[in-house]
């Protein structure tokens, strides 16, 4: 849907202060209103936490539709999927899991903290977040469609972002880059031999299923310095790691 212009205007200030508070390094849960406008708005801007799709919702996200939400479960959901910033539109909430997690929000976290407010929002920043990516890492913009981040140190990074055989490394521009290769080396060696590969760039792979069931993405990043993540899907399929840098 697209919004009213005079929603438009009402939403501007919120865009500007979670620019201002640096929201598109973490996530953002937005509190769902009935009309579900506030994602689609929101949605260039930010990380958005949930989108508007509720069968997907229901599936990845149960404690807001089956009576179970609390403030202990909302902190370890807000820690397992990154949030950094959650939202309260005044709109009227999203159904019995929307009132609730209001409820819960405007009743007054410790770990919640109100950092702004005006007559249409109230934006509350989450205490001591889960970070997107770690170790050794910052991640510089965390946006929907591309993940730009900043590694110190070569290494594993786990990314808390649910691992998809599409998502590639690209460049600047989003062009994707070469995934390892092999060496030439490993080439002449006898069949039965372990392989060994070149990964300049850095691949992809997907995490062990934790204990909340969820399967992140790991970075192999063979230099310190700055990577970018995407899915385009006008590429070939992403940009995987070899059995052997697994």
């Amino acid at each position: 849907t697209t919004p009213a212009a005079s929603w438009a205007r009402e939403l501007a200030p919120l865009v500007n202060e979670l620019q201002e508070v640096g929201a598109e390094k973490g996530r953002v849960e937005v509190v769902p209103a009935r009309s579900h406008r506030e994602a689609s708005a929101l949605a260039p801007y930010v990380n958005l936490a949930r989108g508007w799709n509720r069968q997907a919702d229901m599936e990845r996200n149960p404690l807001f539709y089956d009576d179970t939400l609390n403030s202990a479960n909302y902190l370890e959901w807000l820690n397992r999927w990154a949030v950094h910033f959650v939202v309260v539109p005044k709109d009227e909430p999203d159904g019995d899991g929307g009132e609730r997690e209001r409820e819960l929000v405007q009743r007054g976290m410790p770990y919640l903290k109100q950092v702004w407010g005006d007559a249409n929002w109230q934006l509350f920043q989450v205490l001591d977040p889960a970070p997107l990516a770690e170790p050794n890492t910052v991640v510089e913009r965390a946006e929907q469609g591309e993940w730009t981040m900043r590694v110190s140190e070569p290494g594993r990074v786990l990314i808390r972002i649910p691992y998809s055989p599409w998502l590639s490394i690209v460049d600047a521009e989003g062009k994707k880059l070469d995934p390892p290769k092999e060496t030439e080396a490993s080439k002449d060696r006898p069949d039965g031999e372990p392989k060994t590969y070149d990964n300049v760039n850095g691949c992809l792979m997907e995490t062990e299923e934790d204990t909340l069931g969820d399967k992140w993405t790991m970075l192999v990043a063979p230099k310190a310095g700055t990577y970018r993540l995407a899915a385009p899907y006008d590429v070939p399929r992403g940009t995987p790691c070899p059995d052997e840098l697994k």
